[in-house]
């Protein structure tokens, strides 16, 4: 018997998982990087993507390209973090998927 589900194994094996309180502080682990959100104060939101292993940061709401955009949101910040992750591995490591 065959059970077909309704979402593919690309999206399974793509998914970031986040953990934590995502309403304060919160961490997903995805292709050997880290993403992390965190409220710092009032309305705004940090977030940052960086190497498991070698801990070096690959991109976060601190670098020049976002000093126009406001992250008011957990919901915001995460996406940010994923966008800014999935580009990354695309253009460093795309066959890992």
């Amino acid at each position: 018997m065959f059970i077909k589900f309704p979402i593919s194994w690309a999206s399974i094996v793509n998914r970031i998982e986040w953990t934590g309180d995502l309403d304060d502080d919160c961490t997903a682990k995805w292709c050997g990087l880290l993403l992390r959100a965190e409220w710092m104060d009032g309305t705004r939101w940090w977030w940052a993507v960086s190497d498991v292993v070698s801990g070096q940061e690959i991109d976060s709401s601190n670098n020049s390209g976002y000093f126009d955009v406001e992250f008011t949101s957990g919901i915001a910040a995460r996406h940010a973090a994923e966008k800014a992750a999935r580009e990354y591995r695309q253009r460093i490591k795309p066959s890992t998927f």
